[in-house]
């Protein structure tokens, strides 16, 4: 296990079962981390493939992976803060979304992914806009360190009778590293209880290229990456109104590249500069027929460059100060176009928006060792965000501009005072500018109810405390936490008439609860009961009223056992018998009432890994075994039923 300080700089480094990560954008162990943090590794992915990255973080405490009614493309809620609040990084940087309803997609495939780290709880001092909730930071694979080595795989995922294909040539020689993946999968429709779903399968191809030079002090690489999907979704029908939509192609592609110098003198330990460019593109179909003679169709098509640089530097300040400092920039431009189709007359018209959003910040964290048993971590940002719609043939609109600053702190403490024990606490603040989208454009999609612009949008922000534990004796290993967290202008629809609404800051958050992982190895045996739980409250309070029915489950988790057995020096077989489960989730929102009942699956993975260094693994994943009929909190879609995943991967 392991993680990543900024593009390109890995760490591979296991000491005694404790993983280093990168919440800190410092190398730090994470039993010394002063904020909630999980970590994906590369063998849980293999022992458990899911169909997306997202599937990945579902059994980490405080997460939530929502389908919204595309199954092949999910989105993440952090203790229970929306997508929209919820930042996703690859290599540490943002996939950004500016004409979205609900935050930032995961356009990758998973056969790609290193590891995943998810740091829970404000981190917008160090990662910036979107933070409030927390941060998904996808690591992708690197390179290898004999000259020519193959990855391959093959899945297939019964729920959907989909099929992915992965193949990948890597290596490193002369301080040179590599790597050249590509992967492509077909999905039919979902399986549930009941039969198929129509309309729920999707495609996806996925390629990258990575190299890398290390030149004495210094190491440089380079990173090319295109993901393509086409996404169908199910048609539904609310009050009479048949509402139809597809989405025939969604990419991102991107170039991205870095220098790292280290060992620079007696106090600058590190200067990192990344820079990269990015595209995404999301050709969306919607078809809204209500009562009535009047149907509409709208084809709307969005195109959206980011531009990112920053420059990070690690000092050594004395024998107890590590700090480090850092600037960074990006750059947004979104180009929108709807094409409307009023039926049965036929009426045309077509509308191009172009915006942009321009985001600056400053940041510096100090870890400071007060004493062998305590270190604190301090930290402040500064960012300033500048927007504006450029142009618009929307008669409706018209060019606006919106700005502002905000400063951020974070205040950590850790106690390791106590054999095997850290003891942990932090307050943070969190922050999160409007989108694009909700300033200056607006959005018809999924509604006959347009829904305007607001050029005059505050900022979201929000106050978080947590408190925690970590425990970890070679046998017990604990991690505990509870959390606290006050939010405020909330961004949301509100209703202007029967048939319009506009976004509006309207509401805040009050959250509260505790996460919980617990497992202990019974050496004698290779036998491993562990549970995992997250207790979670949520009020909302609008302009007109407050409610605690906010959608989410009051109590979610897994517990399981895992076994292994070494057949010989090279073999290994795994079991891991779990359970997932949910309470009951109700929702109040804009007048109307939504129930998600509780329950509850049972689980078995096994795995079989054999050869020199486990160059072979087969995992056969069987789901779902009750073939229990549910549909997870704010999901849109009902889950899959008795299915088998079946992997089969190859190194050579």
């Amino acid at each position: 296990m392991s993680a990543v300080s900024a593009q390109g700089a890995e760490v591979d480094k296991v000491k005694t079962g404790q993983v280093v990560v990168s919440a800190t954008r410092v190398e730090t162990e994470l039993n010394d981390v002063p904020s909630s943090v999980s970590v994906v590794t590369q063998a849980e992915i293999e022992r458990q493939p899911g169909s997306t990255v997202a599937d990945l973080l579902k059994d980490i405490p405080g997460v939530q992976v929502l389908d919204q009614s595309v199954a092949g493309v999910k989105r993440v809620t952090i203790r229970g803060e929306s997508p929209s609040r919820v930042l996703i990084l690859v290599d540490g940087q943002k996939i950004g979304e500016q004409k979205s309803m609900d935050g930032s997609m995961i356009l990758m495939d998973l056969n790609d992914v290193e590891r995943v780290e998810v740091i829970k709880g404000p981190a917008s001092v160090l990662h910036g806009s979107e933070a409030i909730g927390g941060v998904v930071n996808i690591i992708t694979k690197k390179g290898g360190k004999k000259a020519i080595q193959l990855s391959a795989a093959e899945t297939f995922d019964g729920s959907a009778n989909a099929l992915t294909e992965y193949l990948s040539a890597y290596g490193g020689v002369d301080g040179w590293s590599y790597r050249v993946s590509g992967s492509y999968t077909d999905a039919g429709n979902r399986y549930a209880p009941g039969g198929p779903i129509d309309d729920s399968g999707y495609l996806s191809r996925n390629f990258s290229a990575y190299v890398d030079k290390v030149l004495g002090k210094a190491k440089v690489g380079l990173r090319a990456e295109s993901f393509w999907s086409k996404e169908q979704v199910p048609a539904a029908t609310s009050a009479g109104t048949l509402v139809e939509l597809n989405l025939p192609a969604w990419t991102r592609d991107k170039v991205s590249g870095f220098v790292e110098l280290k060992d620079l003198g007696e106090h600058l330990n590190k200067l990192a500069f990344n820079a990269y460019f990015q595209t995404t593109y999301k050709d969306f179909f919607n078809y809204v027929d209500p009562p009535g003679p009047v149907a509409t169709s709208l084809w709307t098509k969005n195109w959206q460059d980011s531009k990112g640089v920053s420059l990070q530097s690690d000092w050594t300040l004395g024998s107890s100060h590590y700090v480090i400092a850092g600037v960074e920039a990006m750059l947004e431009d979104l180009k929108a176009r709807d094409h409307k189709i009023v039926l049965p007359a036929a009426t045309n018209t077509t509308y191009t928006n172009k915006a942009h959003q321009n985001t600056y910040a400053a940041f510096i964290q100090d870890q400071w060792s007060v004493s062998p048993d305590w270190t604190l971590t301090l930290g402040l940002r500064e960012t300033i965000v500048q927007s504006e719609l450029d142009s618009t043939q929307d008669p409706g609109l018209r060019p606006e501009k919106s700005s502002g600053s905000r400063p951020v702190g974070s205040v950590g403490l850790v106690y390791s005072g106590f054999k095997d024990w850290r003891l942990r606490a932090q307050a943070a603040q969190g922050y999160r500018f409007p989108n694009l989208q909700q300033l200056y454009i607006g959005t018809v999609h999924g509604s006959t109810r347009p829904t305007y612009p607001n050029a005059n949008l505050k900022a979201e922000t929000s106050n978080s405390y947590e408190l925690g534990a970590r425990y970890g004796d070679g046998a017990w290993t604990m991690d505990a936490a509870t959390f606290y967290s006050k939010a405020e202008n909330y961004i949301t629809t509100v209703a202007l008439t029967s048939t319009t609404s506009k976004f509006d800051n309207v509401s805040g958050a009050t959250t509260y609860g505790g996460e919980f992982s617990l497992e202990y190895l019974f050496d004698a045996w290779n036998l491993t009961p562990y549970a995992v739980a997250t207790y979670l409250r949520r009020h909302f309070d609008t302009n007109t009223y407050g409610t605690s029915q906010t959608g989410d489950p009051s109590l979610f988790g897994r517990y399981g056992l895992r076994w292994f057995h070494d057949i010989d020096k090279t073999t290994r077989f795994t079991t891991d018998a779990y359970s997932r489960q949910a309470s009951t989730a109700k929702e109040f929102s804009s007048g109307t009432f939504y129930r998600y009942n509780n329950w509850q699956t049972y689980n078995l993975a096994l795995g079989l890994d054999w050869g020199a260094e486990s160059k072979y693994r087969l995992s056969l994943n069987l789901n779902n075994l009750s073939n229990e009929k549910y549909t997870e909190a704010n999901s849109a879609l009902v889950s899959p039923g008795f299915h088998a995943v079946v992997r089969l991967g190859a190194d050579f």
